[in-house]
């Protein structure tokens, strides 16, 4: 954003407003939808949100409230 001239305040701004545990399960309903039913499904859905940059707290909060069954630890 700073290339384009925009402001260090109003990066700020707009990272502030921004809800990356939304955002992470918006994209992880988009792909899965579903509960994972083996630990390789966590797995391949961690290393999917992973991917996007989201931090491993944001991604356990998803995955929680998704399933309750497989610890994170086993993936």
């Amino acid at each position: 954003m700073r290339e384009r001239g925009v402001s260090s305040e109003d990066i700020a701004s707009a990272l502030a407003e921004q809800d990356d545990l939304a955002t992470a399960r918006q994209q992880w309903q988009r792909k899965f939808g579903q509960r994972p039913t083996t630990p390789q499904d966590k797995a391949r859905q961690i290393r999917f949100l992973a991917a996007r940059g989201f931090p491993m707290d944001i991604i356990r909060q998803v995955l929680l409230d998704s399933s309750d069954d497989f610890p994170l630890d086993e993936a």
